[in-house]
């Protein structure tokens, strides 16, 4: 598998992004909020199914990528709450 587009980081960087351009544009228009939860859904489903079962084990890093994806976010929406006043 290639690790530079399916690896654990490259998914939890457009998991972050898709994220955060949900939330970014449910303010201009709410239905954007529903089809990033289907996208979320259906993301759940398809890596619910593929990370257990299919891709190769990898090593536990211990939480680094879950707090870099909180950074990003929480970044992403300050630039954004900024652009915004």
């Amino acid at each position: 598998e290639d690790q530079d587009f399916y690896g654990i980081g490259s998914r939890s960087t457009r998991w972050t992004t898709n994220l955060v351009i949900t939330i970014v544009f449910s303010s201009i228009s709410p239905l954007i909020s529903l089809l990033g939860l289907i996208n979320f859904f259906i993301c759940r489903a398809w890596y619910g199914y593929l990370i257990p079962f299919t891709e190769t084990r990898k090593p536990d890093l211990g939480g680094a990528f879950w707090v870099q994806k909180l950074r990003h976010i929480f970044i992403g929406l300050l630039i954004y709450s900024i652009m915004m006043t």
